[in-house]
């Protein structure tokens, strides 16, 4: 991965007119490395890659874990802790009802995804006394195992 490349990352996927004004605020960028043309980025382009939108519902659960919302996201740096990965998860019912409320569980390989979800269900399945009844995601891989 060349110096360019690095910076890019580290900074979180900027645009190159960001890229450019950077070496007026952070001390120690190469300026020559700024004026570097962007070659592609696989990140950049996924995350540019338009996907169909969920279209609005006027129905929310009528109790709770009867529809959990989840989704998958890569973590732009790797945390202190070195999760590179979060999965998120809401339930319509606590959404609808108390605004918003939902999880966060932070994994270290996109692999871990269904023993993070499994476990984290077996807790709330047990805390709130019910059975998930759907679980809703936008149909990513880490989904769509015959485990899922």
């Amino acid at each position: 991965m060349d110096e360019f490349t690095l910076w890019h990352n580290h900074l979180g996927h900027p645009g190159i007119s960001i890229m450019k004004n950077c070496k007026h605020h952070i001390k120690g960028i190469p300026a020559e490395l700024i004026a570097k043309p962007l070659n592609s980025c696989q990140g950049c382009a996924q995350g540019k890659l338009a996907s169909d939108p969920f279209h609005a519902s006027d129905k929310w659960a009528s109790a709770p874990l009867a529809l959990v919302h989840g989704d998958l996201l890569e973590l732009p740096n790797e945390s202190y802790c070195q999760h590179c990965y979060v999965l998120t998860l809401l339930d319509d019912y606590y959404l609808y009802n108390y605004s918003s409320f939902g999880f966060c569980l932070y994994l270290h390989n996109k692999s871990n995804t269904l023993a993070r979800f499994t476990d984290w269900l077996a807790n709330v399945e047990q805390q709130c006394g019910c059975m998930l009844k759907t679980f809703h995601s936008n149909r990513g891989g880490e989904f769509m195992g015959n485990e899922f």
